[in-house]
């Protein structure tokens, strides 16, 4: 890490619901945001060639789907290359294509020496791309290591917690 990391350059969040401005286009957006963070056009042209969203990245963003949109935010996060990125409820919107894509972008993003943490219902999501897991029911929360063999596995200590009685 440089000393001139901010916190702010730590982090980058990938809301579930993302939002740009409306009348530009998404290299626009793209464009405009990483003026902001002094990186230059060539790495965002370089990000649209990597993620092979031409078919629609010269829209307008208000024309998106949710899974445009989606796929939109997480070009911004790996443009901005954070230590750690946020995630809310990641891959609700996008299809199994770009779903697989995306998870093997993080996979490699995480192994960069980077971090995720993820918010998700979606126990599939957290088995598959989490270390650690903090599960949170009624107050309580839990913590424990994703060294589980299988899906099925990791099931059933989540649903385990979940079905406990509250404790008073």
């Amino acid at each position: 890490m440089k000393i001139k990391d901010t916190v702010r350059d730590l982090f980058y969040y990938i809301p579930n619901k993302p939002n740009f401005l409306e009348y530009l286009s998404g290299r626009e957006n793209l464009e405009m945001l990483s003026l902001l963070k002094g990186i230059n056009k060539q790495e965002v042209n370089d990000l649209i060639d990597k993620f092979d969203v031409s078919n629609f990245i010269d829209e307008l963003f208000i024309t998106y789907s949710q899974g445009m949109a989606e796929q939109l935010s997480f070009l911004t996060g790996f443009l901005f290359n954070p230590h750690i990125l946020l995630l809310d409820e990641p891959f609700s919107s996008l299809d199994i294509l770009n779903s697989i894509k995306i998870k093997n972008k993080l996979k490699q993003y995480i192994s960069a020496g980077n971090s995720t943490i993820i918010s998700t219902h979606i126990m599939a999501v957290a088995y598959q791309l989490s270390d650690e897991v903090f599960l949170l029911n009624n107050g309580e929360i839990i913590q424990f290591h994703n060294n589980f063999n299988n899906l099925q596995e990791f099931e059933k200590v989540v649903l385990d917690f979940l079905k406990r009685p509250e404790q008073s």
